[in-house]
């Protein structure tokens, strides 16, 4: 086996289970999903996930976040799947295509030791205000602090090695913020950062943000000043994780 996929969802839409399929039919990978506390409406949309062959339903009791589902998920990797080479974490929104998180897996396996982001093009014309100006300012912020610039430091299409597990599991943060840490951690411990150019796919109207401007946006800024003048995360022991 060479790559699992694994894709933190709350709430999602009724085409979950379609997006789930073409991406394991892509990768000839398994799919491990968390429904993140989700609302009884959703229960038939994870059940046919669940129902897939390869694939696997893991469920919080009530929304943990973001950053907690993606742990639960490399958690089950972890024990579940010891003779992956690598994973792949994708949002559950379909805003990644197939291609692209195709050409990412490809690129992990056959490069260097490293974390692969999937990074979109923001243009001010075709992206949305606030979409443009929050990853804008993001980008800028974290090259002040970690000296590094990283065009997409949003982005949750992510590919990294199994043995960067442990140390994935340590960082700290729960919500949005985890993926900022993931960042900001890994720059500090000298894992490279490796980008490939994606699509740029927004929403149709048919879903929503579960992103809070105002505190999620703290969280995001206060996870990047602990990285930066905090404890270091450079080795760990294995967590235990409860995947309800």
């Amino acid at each position: 086996m060479d790559i699992v996929a694994v894709m933190p969802a709350f709430e999602p839409k009724d085409s979950l289970p379609g997006y789930v399929r073409q991406l394991a039919d892509a990768l000839a990978a398994p799919v491990v999903v968390v429904d993140d506390g989700s609302s009884v409406s959703r229960k038939a949309v994870f059940d046919k996930v669940a129902a897939m062959p390869g694939c696997r339903v893991l469920r919080h009791d009530v929304n943990r976040g973001k950053g907690v589902a993606l742990k639960t998920a490399l958690a089950c990797v972890a024990r579940e799947f010891p003779e992956t080479a690598g994973v792949i974490a994708v949002d559950a929104d379909g805003q990644h295509s197939i291609e692209d998180c195709r050409r990412l897996a490809d690129a992990m396996l056959k490069g260097p030791r490293a974390l692969y982001l999937g990074v979109r093009r923001f243009s001010l014309g075709s992206t949305p205000f606030r979409s443009w100006w929050g990853n804008r300012w993001t980008t800028l912020f974290f090259a002040l602090l970690f000296q590094r610039w990283i065009s997409d430091t949003q982005t949750g299409l992510r590919a990294f090695r199994r043995e960067e597990i442990p140390f994935l599991l340590e960082i700290p943060g729960e919500r949005y913020e985890y993926e900022m840490a993931m960042l900001a951690h890994s720059v500090r411990a000298d894992l490279p950062i490796e980008m490939l150019p994606i699509r740029t796919i927004y929403d149709d109207g048919g879903g929503q943000s579960h992103f809070s401007p105002l505190i999620d946006t703290f969280r995001i800024y206060k996870a990047l000043l602990s990285a930066r003048f905090g404890r270091r995360v450079s080795s760990v022991s294995s967590p235990c994780i409860s995947t309800h």
